[in-house]
């Protein structure tokens, strides 16, 4: 990709540049190329669909709207690696904002973070595990950023992770104590056997 440069070691030392100011720079200039933005899930879901707001039924229209201030996407305009729009503190306090205080930070893929509301979800761990089979069911293996689950806290600003699953890699099967979720379990076999392991991107 043509807006990306690797830079080394010898970059850095011929620019006189400290990991900390590189890394500064560069979310300045993914910022300024790629600007965030926050969408509510139901605005996603139709921007994403082949209908325009016009052609969208009542019903669909109706279960939309019950996500308009449940969950929100975090993004950038290209949705192309939008998920380090999280680093972003005025988006993140946009979001807080919008959702009324703490969040939940849902991988989605490496292009896009789901936030909802804590008090919106009853168990951070099924929640943690429906992350970990849509990456491995739906996701495509070098987009997915993490099996964990993140929270934001709206005092503090800081996000941290909000999940320790007995599994570490992207890939792995289904943990000992998982009793809610149904899947077909030929399908996780056969996803496990064309995948290798991938170690968490967060």
């Amino acid at each position: 990709n043509s807006q990306y440069r690797l830079i080394g070691n010898v970059d850095m030392a011929y620019n006189k540049m400290t990991e900390e100011e590189l890394y500064e720079l560069a979310k300045e200039n993914t910022r300024r190329i790629m600007p965030p933005v926050v969408q509510s899930m139901s605005q996603a879901i139709i921007e994403l669909s082949d209908k325009t707001n016009e052609e969208i039924d009542m019903a669909t229209r109706k279960e939309l709207e019950k996500t308009e201030e449940l969950m929100y996407l975090i993004t950038n305009e290209q949705r192309i690696r939008g998920a380090a729009s999280i680093l972003y503190s005025d988006v993140m306090e946009e979001v807080s904002e919008k959702l009324g205080g703490d969040i939940y930070l849902i991988p989605s893929s490496v292009n896009e973070i789901i936030a909802v509301s804590k008090n919106n979800v009853p168990s951070v761990e099924e929640l943690q595990e429906q992350v970990h089979f849509t990456n491995l069911l739906r996701v495509e293996l070098g987009e997915r950023l993490s099996n964990q689950v993140y929270e934001y806290d709206a005092t503090t600003k800081l996000i941290r992770q909000a999940t320790f699953s007995p599994y570490t890699k992207l890939n792995e099967g289904r943990p000992m104590w998982s009793r809610n979720v149904i899947i077909d379990s030929d399908e996780v076999a056969e996803s496990e056997q064309n995948e290798v392991g991938i170690q968490m991107g967060m």
